[in-house]
């Protein structure tokens, strides 16, 4: 499968799982749709969606970025700890307790992405 189209597939995925989640009010949903999705991929895909999840990271929007996170936490993606920087980055510099606590989250990831 090329990559555009691997694209494509996890961004439907991910509107679809968005839109039954929201009707049934169960915003988990979303993130183990997404898990049980990422484990089913190829190494290939894989490595597509890795690119897709380190744009999420840097999102503004606070889902994608939370689904993001749990994916990488939960499979360990070592190859996105730069990413993870990145957005402990972007967010130090945003005000408000949200962004502080979203970064003390993502410290804690990077710390266990680098053991």
């Amino acid at each position: 499968m090329n990559t555009q189209n691997v694209r494509k597939e996890w961004m439907n995925l991910w509107q679809q799982l968005q839109t039954r989640a929201d009707a049934l009010h169960d915003s988990q949903s979303v993130a183990l749709g997404l898990l049980n999705a990422y484990d089913q991929l190829s190494v290939g895909e894989r490595a597509e969606v890795q690119s897709i999840l380190a744009e999420w990271l840097l999102s503004e929007d606070n889902r994608r970025r939370y689904d993001a996170c749990f994916l990488i936490t939960e499979r360990l993606i070592r190859e996105l700890a730069p990413a993870v920087g990145s957005a402990i980055d972007r967010l130090k510099g945003l005000p408000g307790p949200e962004a502080r606590d979203e970064v003390e989250i993502l410290e804690q990831l990077r710390e266990a992405l680098a053991k």
